[in-house]
């Protein structure tokens, strides 16, 4: 009977770490617009090449959790943008 426990032990751990991150964080004024461009990324992980501007990537996970007697979801929506650029600086090394 161990296999039932598997996926409420998945969601306790999601849950704990969770409550971990919260408490970590201070409170931050909300910035619409921020909020509204995270609001637009796609579920997924995407990437795209732009030549002279680098790797730009955006990445979306949402969930929902049912929990309790009374069938109450939690739902997760996490997502984040990001860039890398890399370019030569100066000579190479010889």
């Amino acid at each position: 009977m161990a296999l039932p426990l598997i996926p409420a032990t998945k969601a306790v751990i999601v849950l704990a770490a969770a409550w971990a991150a919260l408490r970590r964080v201070g409170p931050h004024p909300l910035n619409q617009t921020e909020s509204d461009r995270l609001d637009q990324v796609a579920e997924g992980v995407h990437a795209s090449r732009h030549p002279g501007r680098g790797v730009h990537g955006a990445a979306r996970w949402r969930r929902r959790i049912r929990f309790g007697p009374f069938r109450r979801w939690l739902e997760i929506d996490a997502s984040a943008l990001g860039r890398i650029r890399a370019r030569w600086v100066g000579r190479r090394p010889s």
